[in-house]
């Protein structure tokens, strides 16, 4: 709701310089239309005409323009107006959630002791595992469910990334330059993995705010496809490796997904 607020404001800004910008323009106009120079008529019939018909043509282009003018800014002055009674409401509703946070935070500590209070009862390493992991579940599925639009959009471009590698991989082999390659088992062996390995690293440049449980998740399964790409591309020496770093970081997830420690788990994780 908070970033709700903060967009409102924004439009709200952006709503008040047109109206003040088109304020401006209906100014000049009333201005300009009481100049004395549109008043100074010609002595001689024939320009007298003339100008009496310029006049004419002027005043109903001018009269057009200044209707659609006072159009546009009672219009903009009502969307002003119906933002700003929005954001009242939304500071009003906003108001309400943090009372509410707050009574609700003041009732749970009434209830039970807080779990960070050492003196009151510590949480053991399983204890926390599980209480973390429901809280990164949760955390997940709720990402998960908004996110709904983006994330098939992934899941399309995969598709259609994987479609495309079989196609290349099928012309290089009628083609019989399939077995010249160089490399070919990096990408064309395993299309899916390349795929996903390719769309996860991109957009995790796309994702909004993801929190880290649904990144290291991503990670994962980047992992997963690039180990199956390595294996029989590499040496044995350097997938050993590979294994080691990705197992390593998996542990690393794991830990950085537990929300408290003790003392002695603190060394350890150090």
């Amino acid at each position: 709701m908070k970033e709700l607020l903060k967009r409102t404001d924004y439009q709200l800004d952006r709503i008040s310089s047109n109206n003040k910008s088109l304020s401006e323009i209906q100014r000049r106009m009333d201005s300009l239309a009481t100049d004395k120079i549109f008043y100074q008529i010609p002595a001689q019939e024939a320009a007298k005409k003339n100008y009496y018909q310029r006049m004419v043509l002027m005043a109903k282009d001018l009269n057009i323009a200044n209707t659609n003018l006072k159009n546009a800014i009672d219009s903009i002055q009502k969307l002003e107006v119906n933002g700003k009674m929005f954001k009242f409401s939304l500071e009003s509703d906003l108001a309400v959630v943090n009372n509410a946070r707050k009574k609700l935070s003041e009732k749970v500590n009434s209830i039970s002791p807080d779990i960070v209070d050492a003196k009151e009862k510590s949480l053991s390493f399983v204890e926390n595992f599980v209480h973390s992991f429901t809280k990164g579940y949760l955390l997940f599925i709720f990402y998960f469910a908004n996110q709904t639009g983006i994330l098939s959009l992934l899941l399309l471009f995969i598709i259609g990334l994987t479609l495309y590698l079989r196609v290349i991989r099928s012309k290089y082999k009628r083609a019989n330059l399939y077995e010249n390659l160089k490399y070919p088992g990096n990408v064309l062996n395993y299309p899916l993995a390349a795929s996903i390995l390719i769309m996860i690293s991109i957009f995790q440049f796309f994702l909004p705010s993801p929190p880290f449980v649904f990144s290291a998740f991503l990670w994962i399964i980047a992992g997963l496809a690039l180990t199956l790409i390595l294996y029989k591309s590499v040496s044995k020496y350097l997938f050993l490796i590979w294994i080691a770093f990705f197992v390593l970081n998996n542990l690393a997830f794991q830990d950085n997904l537990l929300l408290l420690y003790t003392v002695s788990e603190s060394r350890f994780v150090l």
